[in-house]
């Protein structure tokens, strides 16, 4: 994984924040925390509402990749007594498709002098490669499935994103590019945690048990470690699945002419997991959870003054995240075109 640069992480923090003010009515002015006044009490608010604003990223990103209501009620019935993993699986065949024999011009020329009847002669011969090649037919598919328990049985599986890809590969020799049969190993990580920390309508509920005699700060807590773990794992999860593309999966084309480095860059996709009060702010109502109530039910108004984002503009940053990744994906499939719109064929 990438090492941390503080320098670049602040640029992209700017940029976000820069993006914020857009996003938000112009009667709010989102700053960050360490830039304006505020009492002990909002740093607990601010820790919890970037924990709800990450993990509810993370759910919306699986519903925007095919993550539908129905599997996600599923799984929250799977959560209460198996655990819940995301998976990615693939398996692709290449088998030999036929023999191809052609001419190709070697870019030699020989030229022959000679004599003929005091005359001079010049003779030109171009020079021919008979060249064989072997076509092969590569097919292969790759899921992302959330699973209960290990998956051994069809009903224990929802899918979640599943494509194909077929491609033609050239070869010098009778030897198979890839492998006659390839089943990759699945990557498997727990998401048990993140779906138990959701409501019945799919909110996520996370407070800080601020009376624990073990809470020292709202970063040292067993509620905050708990969560940066897993989102730690998934993160690493998140790795693998990239390196299954870039390393093992792209290389098979070559000379294609797509734009693969951009096409799978998150350039454009807004982060909403940001350090933000409100400054001046005040007015809006609080996040579903904060403020009193029973189950974290309650929508409270703060008054004139605090400095806590309000739940219209954290459900703004939200629906931001979801618009700017569904324009991304479409940008992707723009660059990657499905196995029936075009046929690359590529040298191994």
């Amino acid at each position: 994984m990438a090492d941390f640069s503080e320098v670049y992480f602040r640029q992209k923090l700017d940029a976000a924040a820069h993006k914020v003010k857009q996003i938000l009515d112009n009667t709010r002015n989102p700053v960050f925390a360490s830039d304006v006044p505020h009492r002990y009490e909002d740093k607990f608010f601010l820790a919890e509402m970037v924990v709800k604003l990450g993990l509810a990223s993370v759910v919306q990103t699986l519903g925007v990749l095919g993550l539908t209501e129905e599997q996600l009620k599923a799984l929250a019935a799977w959560s209460q007594s198996r655990s819940v993993s995301l998976r990615l699986k693939a398996e692709e065949k290449c088998s030999f498709v036929k023999e191809v024999t052609r001419d190709v011009d070697s870019g030699s020329r020989v030229e022959t002098k000679g004599g003929l009847g005091g005359l001079g002669v010049s003779l030109t011969t171009k020079v021919v490669l008979t060249v064989t090649e072997y076509i092969w037919k590569l097919e292969g598919q790759y899921e992302i499935v959330a699973v209960r328990g290990v998956g051994s049985d069809a009903e224990d599986v929802q899918v979640i994103k599943s494509r194909k890809y077929a491609q033609e590969l050239v070869s010098a020799t009778k030897h198979n590019p890839r492998s006659e049969s390839n089943v990759y190993p699945s990557s498997d990580v727990n998401i048990t945690w993140l779906v138990r920390l959701l409501d019945a309508k799919h909110a996520v509920q996370f407070s800080i048990d601020r009376e624990d005699s073990k809470c020292r700060t709202p970063r040292r807590n067993a509620q905050m470690d708990g969560v940066l773990v897993g989102l730690g794992t998934l993160s690493s999860w998140c790795w693998s699945a990239e390196q299954f593309f870039t390393s093992s999966l792209f290389p098979v084309w070559r000379d294609h002419g797509l734009n693969v480095s951009d096409g799978m860059g998150s350039c454009g996709v807004f982060v909403p997991v940001l350090p933000l009060f409100d400054e001046g702010g005040g007015g809006e109502r609080a996040i579903a959870g904060e403020g009193g109530g029973e189950g974290g039910d309650a929508m409270v108004i703060e008054g004139a003054g605090s400095v806590r984002l309000g739940a219209p503009s954290v459900e703004a940053l939200l629906s931001e995240q979801v618009r700017s990744l569904r324009e991304r994906l479409a940008a992707v499939e723009g660059v990657f075109p499905r196995p029936e719109e075009v046929k690359v064929v590529s040298c191994a």
